[in-house]
């Protein structure tokens, strides 16, 4: 299908294009996965939140939001996890909290939200989501 905003963009359980696209100064080759059907088009939220993403980069922030995620869980973490001693709480820091996640994919839901999809460390089983479309990015498990 052609879509204005994005070109041309294929179903595969959902409407996907891969894109590089600039990751803190790292170029990175991304799925970009829009949640849809196949009988449907974008939504204006979603054409909305690519251009936002496009124009206004707000990784420069997610070292720091990641950091303080994985503080204030690093708890709840610790009980599950056996962590090595680079990531322990005493040692993590900004400059290395991303050696611990690995982005897979960028997400647009049809309201509009959009952000990264990532594997990490201290969660192999279901990873965390990078939300880029609040004001200040944030993180969930």
């Amino acid at each position: 299908m052609f879509d204005d905003v994005l070109g041309y963009i294929k179903y595969d359980s959902g409407w996907k294009k891969k894109e590089i696209i600039n990751f803190l100064d790292k170029d990175i080759e991304l799925n970009l996965i829009f949640e849809g059907d196949k009988n449907e088009t974008l939504s204006f939220d979603q054409q909305r939140a690519y251009l936002e993403y496009k124009h206004n980069n707000k990784n420069l922030l997610i070292p720091n939001v990641i950091l303080n995620y994985y503080l204030a869980n690093y708890d709840t973490i610790a009980t599950y996890k056996s962590i090595p001693s680079i990531a322990l709480k005493e040692n993590v820091n900004e400059n290395n909290i991303l050696k611990f996640i690995r982005v897979k994919n960028m997400f647009f839901k049809k309201d509009g939200t959009y952000g990264y999809s990532c594997d990490c460390g201290w969660d192999i089983d279901h990873g965390i989501k990078i939300i880029l479309s609040s004001s200040i990015p944030k993180v969930l498990s």
